[in-house]
């Protein structure tokens, strides 16, 4: 390939993969207060935290659960390598045993009653092998780490938030715009495409009033750093590097005009929204990770029975116990769905508009928690 493919030609921003500050509360209460050892479990009920380092939203749901007397496992993605040991057992005779250690602590696969999916890379690709492989070895861990992760996760029958299946159903863009239109919601004209004759076609039919963005994700980690590639509007002078999109399959919508956002965060059947001015800032007016989020102003609002409705059908139809959902207000007040997140964070919202989200978290896991002891009961 000599060529870019065509979004990676855009890049707006590079920042080093955020480095956690936060303290791991468990690891606090065992090695530096000493409460228990680093072996032992606080209680019966332990919920396994699937994610990676720098979560906010897992650190403070951690601290909180530990404050109910409800034990958590976390496991960094970053981490499996080095401090995982798995130990898949069968005979003969006997059910297979699925059992592994993270640092000190050993676990029965069917000991969890809930499992928490937060922001954990399924692919693996966030692996940390120090850098010590030539590139077969690399590709031969990522493979048996990517059939033992699966061995694993098919073996935790628990309660989910949520499952692996539902996260890949939900990240489907196809599929959550589908759902939402089935939902009675106003969606942006879409296409997804490679191909650069449809692009243009496409652009020409809206009258050049379409953005372009990423389907997987606006950012792509390379060697400690996050390259972000922003969703932004396509001007004629782009439509000469349109052969370029072969390379890589993009989204194009039609560019709404905006009076400001929403995001609507569904914990169970709890739903929270907020309305974001994202217009007042003018490089965030096409895609709001332009500003820093801290700049952008929030305040709770209260979603009309109809839309709260269609959000939790969207959750139901998609398999979903937590969803983030971006919405566009235009300038007619008219609401139109963008996209859903199923491991989207919130606290950024929470920070600012002091809605109970985290807290309602721990509800859900605990109420969950409390529907049995454990995966096989």
């Amino acid at each position: 390939m000599n060529k870019l493919p065509f979004l990676c030609q855009y890049v707006d921003d590079i920042q080093p993969i955020p480095n956690p500050n936060t303290i791991d509360f468990r690891s606090f209460i065992t090695n530096d207060l000493k409460v228990i050892s680093s072996s032992e479990s606080i209680s019966d009920k332990q919920v396994l935290i699937l994610t990676r380092k720098f979560d906010p939203e897992a650190t403070r749901v951690s601290i909180k659960l530990l404050a109910k007397g409800i034990d958590n496992v976390r496991l960094n993605v970053e981490d499996m390598s080095n401090q995982m040991r798995v130990r898949y057992h069968i005979n003969e005779t006997g059910k297979p045993r699925v059992e592994f250690t993270i640092g000190e602590r050993n676990f029965d696969s069917t000991k969890f009653p809930v499992v928490w999916l937060r922001d954990f890379d399924n692919t693996l690709m966030c692996l940390d092998f120090g850098g010590k492989y030539q590139k077969l070895a690399r590709r031969f861990c990522y493979e048996q780490w990517n059939d033992s992760y699966q061995i694993l996760i098919d073996s935790l029958a628990c309660e989910w938030i949520n499952t692996l299946d539902a996260n890949l159903k939900a990240s489907n863009r196809l599929v959550q715009l589908t759902a939402a239109r089935e939902a009675g919601l106003k969606i942006p004209s879409t296409l997804i495409t490679n191909d650069p004759k449809s692009a243009t076609e496409f652009y020409q039919y809206n009258d050049g009033q379409i953005v372009l963005k990423a389907i997987h994700h606006h950012g792509v980690e390379v060697e400690g750093k996050v390259y972000s590639m922003y969703t932004r509007s396509l001007t004629k002078d782009d439509l000469s590097r349109l052969d370029d999109l072969i390379y890589a399959p993009c989204i194009l919508q039609e560019r709404l005009q905006k009076k400001s956002e929403l995001r609507v965060t569904v914990v169970g059947e709890k739903v929270f929204a907020a309305e974001l001015d994202t217009q007042g800032i003018p490089n965030c007016r096409d895609d709001l990770h332009r500003a820093s989020i801290s700049e952008i102003p929030k305040k709770s609002v209260k979603l009309d029975n109809a839309l709260e409705e269609a959000c939790l059908k969207i959750m139901t139809m998609l398999d979903l116990k937590y969803g983030a959902f971006d919405f566009i207000l235009d300038e007619k007040n008219q609401l139109y769905f963008l996209e859903i997140n199923p491991t989207g964070d919130w606290y950024w919202i929470e920070h600012d508009t002091e809605m109970p989200i985290t807290d309602t978290m721990v509800s859900l896991i605990e109420s969950l928690a409390g529907h049995s002891n454990s995966c096989d009961s």
